[in-house]
C-alpha cells in the first residue's frame, strides 16, 4: 500500500483491525519495527486497534526482587504464577519474558503436583513429561534488537490423547542474580482458548496486542459511547514520560457499532452489531484520511502526516466521563492506559 501510495504521489491511511500476543510488548519484535520504519517512507498514518485482550486473563506481569545468601532459600522469595488449562485444549503455548541479565530459577509444577526444572543458562529446546503432557521449553537468547530473553512452553497432548491435561499448572520463579528482575508472561489470544484458560491473577496493563505496541504507529482502544466509559474488552497500555510514549494513543466507538455481514454476496447483507477495537479503529482511520486530506490534497498544510497527524488527534481528543477530566490538574487523568488521550474528535483536533 506505501509502495502504492508512493507511485501514484498520494498520501495513504492503512487500518490494520488485527493482531496478537506473541511477543515482549515493548516494540523490539520484526513486525514492530518494520512498522516503525515504514511508517517513515511517503506519506502515510498506520492506524492499528490494540486487541481484546484487556479483559482474557491472558497477561501477568512483575518483579523479582535480589536476595541475599540468607534470604536465598525462604519460600516467601518465589512467584507462583498459576494458570488453568481448560477441559478439550488441544495445545497451548506461554511465553516468559526477562531481562538477560537478570538470573533466576524456573520451575513448572503440574496439576498433580509433580515438577520439572528448566535450566536457563543452557539457551536451547528441552522436552519435560508432565501429567500425560509433552511440554517442549525452547530457552532463547538476546537479539540484535532486544535486550529481552524468552522462555517459550509448547504443550502437545501426549501421543494417545487428543487433549491436554486439565487442570491447575504453575510456573514457580526464585529469584537469584537479580539486576531489574521486571518480567511478563503471555497466553495465545482468548478467542483460540477455552474460556477456563487463563491465568488466576492476570495483569490488566500492558494488554495491547503487537502490531499495535509499535511506537509510530496510531494505537486505537475502544469505549462504550451509551455509557460513555472504557470498554473492558479493550487492551490496555502504558504511559512512559521518560519516552514520551503512551499507548493507545486515543479510543474511538467500539461496543455494539453497526456493520454490515454478507455470508453471500453484497445484495445479502444484513446489519449486525459487532464490539471490539477491529470496530473502533476503522474511525480513526478515517479521521487520519480526511485530516491528510484537508492538508495534503486540499494544501493546507502539506506536512500532516505521519507523527503530527497522531499529535492533532492526541490534542484534539476529548473527555470520557468514566474517566474524569482533564482540566482536574490535581489527578492528571489523562493520558492514562486504558483510553490514552482520551476519545476521537476530527472537529476539535483542527480547532487551532
Amino acid at each position: 500500500m506505501v509502495r502504492k501510495a508512493l507511485a501514484l504521489n498520494q498520501p495513504v491511511a492503512i487500518n490494520v483491525s488485527i493482531g496478537n500476543t506473541y511477543g515482549a510488548h515493548d516494540g523490539t519484535s520484526l513486525l514492530e519495527r518494520f512498522i516503525d520504519n515504514v511508517s517513515e517512507i511517503g506519506r502515510n498514518v498506520i492506524v492499528i486497534g490494540t486487541g481484546n485482550e484487556g479483559a482474557a486473563a491472558g497477561h501477568v506481569s512483575g518483579q523479582l526482587s535480589r536476595q541475599n545468601d540468607s534470604e536465598a532459600k525462604r519460600s516467601d522469595h518465589y512467584q507462583s504464577i498459576e494458570f488453568s488449562i481448560g477441559n478439550f485444549e488441544t495445545g497451548l503455548n506461554l511465553q516468559l519474558w526477562k531481562n538477560y541479565v537478570d538470573e533466576f530459577n524456573v520451575t513448572l509444577r503440574a496439576p498433580s503436583g509433580s515438577e520439572a526444572f528448566i535450566n536457563l543458562g543452557q539457551p536451547g529446546t528441552v522436552e519435560l513429561n508432565l501429567d500425560r503432557c509433552r511440554v517442549l521449553v525452547y530457552v532463547g537468547e538476546p537479539s540484535p534488537y532486544s535486550i529481552n530473553q524468552e522462555i517459550y512452553f509448547d504443550f502437545i497432548p501426549e501421543e494417545n490423547s487428543a487433549y491436554l491435561t486439565g487442570g491447575i499448572w504453575a510456573v514457580i520463579l526464585q529469584p537469584g542474580d537479580i539486576r531489574d528482575g521486571r518480567f511478563t508472561m503471555y497466553l495465545p489470544s482468548e478467542v483460540i482458548l477455552n474460556g477456563t484458560t487463563r491465568f488466576y491473577q492476570p495483569s490488566v496493563e500492558r494488554t495491547l496486542t503487537i502490531p499495535s505496541t509499535a511506537g509510530k504507529a496510531i494505537s486505537v482502544g475502544a469505549y462504550d459511547t451509551l455509557y460513555e466509559s472504557y470498554a473492558d474488552f479493550s487492551g490496555r497500555g502504558y504511559v512512559e514520560p521518560v519516552t514520551n510514549i503512551v499507548k493507545p494513543d486515543v479510543v474511538a466507538p467500539g461496543v455494539n457499532i453497526e456493520t454490515l455481514t454478507s455470508p453471500i454476496g453484497f445484495e445479502d447483507a444484513e446489519i449486525v452489531l459487532r464490539s471490539g477495537t477491529s470496530f473502533a479503529t476503522p474511525f480513526v482511520t478515517g479521521a487520519a484520511a480526511l485530516l491528510m486530506e484537508w492538508g495534503l490534497i486540499q494544501g493546507r498544510d502539506p506536512f500532516l502526516y505521519g507523527e503530527k497527524v497522531k499529535a492533532f488527534l492526541q490534542n484534539g481528543a476529548r473527555d470520557i466521563r468514566g474517566e474524569g477530566s482533564r482540566s482536574d490538574a490535581a489527578n492528571r487523568n489523562y493520558p492514562n492506559d486504558r483510553v490514552g488521550w482520551g476519545a476521537l474528535c476530527v472537529a476539535d483536533s483542527l480547532s487551532k
